[in-house]
């Protein structure tokens, strides 16, 4: 009988020969000709089942990841080809779900994360020599709030975050949306936001006329009543200070529509010369642009990011048919996918970004093989 840990390893290397087998001659490679490279990055069940990953100014991939099962927060840095240090960041109470990371100009690391005891965002900062931690989220919020999507940008006046706690987790069936700025050392909440059914996804960006939201909503009936309905909103400002204007971007009103919809997950961002995309999934399975046009269809209940890379370009990402896709948005050509690999799993919350050599870099758990996964779209590590 094969020892339990050589076997795991076997198990891991034939996931990796699937995976990589996964991009048939059909498939597209990265912009520049690359082929996508994975390494596993840690081991075990449910381990990174939440994901997120960052670069440094000098490269060095950092990749924050949640431990469900001991309700920790790690942070792992890649070292070497194949090898990453791991670092326990917090412990206290049952810490990590929805982890955001961000890594500004001084590269210190910033990480923000549910905390599933008090239902509060947490945040930890890592300056170098040391990490401190504290709570975001004020004490006197009722229980079912805070930091169930996390999202991260850097803006010259600070760094801006904001985070949701959705309809899910509240009574009332409102959730909520604040908005932070960190400057001079400390966090200021900057406006709150309140959504009748507001579900767990988020999209994020700042174009010149200020911050973007994209969320997403159900009625009183949670789309299966005769008035069911379910609507893509996008909320504008002209500061994270508001006031908030409310826009809606597709109303769904029949029940059966509705039903379509299911969990279906939005992302905001701009191009090049500042116009503003909206993502979103329409009910038969079309991934939509609300600036014009389809990114791509046959997509279903999946987590779409929009990132910006080199020269202000635009890239989607997201899952159709165990691939993740890459598309990059053109003016006068739209959409059109530069990347794929296969064998994608989408358990679990995922993380992408484009950095600023144009390379792809994406953080994924894989319930087959039970792995964080670490992929870049290079030809060699």
């Amino acid at each position: 009988m094969i020892p339990r840990q050589h076997r795991n390893v076997i198990l891991a290397g034939v996931f990796l020969a699937l995976l990589l087998s996964g991009c048939d001659n059909g498939d597209l490679t990265g912009p520049g000709g690359e082929d996508w490279i994975f390494e596993p990055v840690v081991a075990g069940q449910e381990l990174g089942l939440h994901s997120a990953v960052a670069v440094a100014g000098d490269g060095t991939v950092h990749l924050a990841w949640h431990d469900p099962r001991r309700h920790k927060l790690h942070l792992a840095h890649r070292i070497a080809p194949r090898q990453w240090q791991d670092t326990l960041v917090d412990s206290a109470g049952w810490v990590g779900a929805h982890v955001a990371i961000h890594i500004d100009a001084a590269d210190q690391v910033h990480l923000a994360y549910h905390d599933g005891w008090f239902f509060q965002l947490r945040y930890a900062l890592f300056d170098g020599t040391a990490w401190s931690v504290e709570r975001l989220t004020p004490s006197t919020l009722p229980m079912a709030e805070g930091g169930e999507a996390v999202i991260f940008r850097e803006r010259p006046d600070g760094l801006h975050l904001v985070e949701m706690s959705s309809a899910v987790r509240s009574a009332d069936g409102t959730g909520r949306i604040r908005y932070w700025i960190r400057s001079g050392g400390a966090w200021v909440l900057q406006s709150t936001y309140s959504v009748s059914y507001l579900r767990p996804y988020l999209g994020f960006a700042w174009g010149d006329g200020g911050p973007a939201l994209g969320v997403l909503s159900r009625d009183s009936h949670g789309g299966v009543g005769p008035r069911a309905s379910f609507s893509v909103r996008l909320l504008t400002a002209s500061s994270g200070a508001g006031p908030w204007q409310e826009w809606s971007v597709v109303r769904v009103t029949n029940n059966a529509s509705a039903l379509d919809y299911g969990e279906r997950a939005v992302a905001v961002g701009f191009d090049a010369a500042g116009n503003r995309h909206l993502l979103y999934l329409d009910r038969s399975g079309e991934l939509r642009d609300s600036a014009g046009g389809t990114v791509d269809s046959g997509v279903r209940n999946t987590l779409v990011h929009l990132r910006s890379g080199p020269g202000g370009d635009l890239y989607a990402a997201y899952a159709r048919n165990r691939h993740l896709i890459v598309a990059r948005y053109g003016p006068g050509s739209g959409w059109q996918k530069v990347s794929r690999f296969g064998g994608f799993d989408q358990q679990g919350r995922y993380d992408f970004l484009v950095d600023e050599t144009g390379v792809f870099h994406v953080s994924f758990y894989a319930g087959g093989a039970q792995q964080l996964w670490y992929g870049r779209g290079e030809a060699t590590p």
